[in-house]
């Protein structure tokens, strides 16, 4: 509630309690109704993981995206490194994406959940409890997809360099991108 919105809510209690003497009750209650109002919309601990889990919802989808634009059908290069290294990302940027889906729907029905308990919350209990730790997990596990297309990117970008015809391990082409 903004102070105009107070001052109207105080003003027309006022008014209303002229007549019967409860002026400073009315008012009492009417800025404590505001103020726990307030206090329910204010507080919002998921915003931010909400606004997190959407970008990178957004980067997982423009990355398969990139990928899909630029897998190629040329029957020859089917066998290539640089194809297996495409169909790696292309993979891991595919779980990646469900991955951020699932863990913003989890978060929208943890919210839900939350602001359905601050309506009942009155000023002098103790706040709903906010899980934290499930935030992290779902925040960390989603961008935990990312080193999926990392480890093609490095095994595929060392064997074109390289010139191997197999795509490389991870180690084999750590190894031989130090060297170079």
């Amino acid at each position: 509630m903004t102070i105009e919105e107070i001052s109207r809510a105080v003003e027309t209690a006022v008014r209303n309690n002229l007549d019967n003497g409860r002026i400073a009750e009315a008012v009492k209650e009417t800025v404590k109704n505001a103020l726990e109002e307030e206090g329910q919309r204010s507080e919002d601990p998921y915003r931010t993981t909400l606004h997190f889990l959407a970008g990178l919802l957004a980067a997982w989808v423009a990355v398969t995206a990139a990928v899909l634009s630029v897998f190629p059908v040329d029957a020859d290069f089917a066998h290539t490194p640089a194809y297996r290294m495409v169909g790696g990302i292309l993979a891991w940027s595919s779980v990646g994406t469900l991955a951020s889906a699932l863990s913003i729907g989890t978060v929208q029905i943890m919210k839900r959940n939350y602001r359905k308990d601050m309506r009942k919350w009155k000023v002098g209990q103790d706040p709903p409890r906010v899980s934290y730790w499930l935030l992290n997990l779902l925040i960390y596990g989603s961008a935990a997809f990312g080193l999926g297309p990392v480890y093609y990117c490095i095994r595929g970008g060392a064997s074109i360099v390289t010139g191997e015809s197999r795509l490389l391990s991870f180690w084999e082409a750590l190894s031989k991108l130090v060297v170079l």
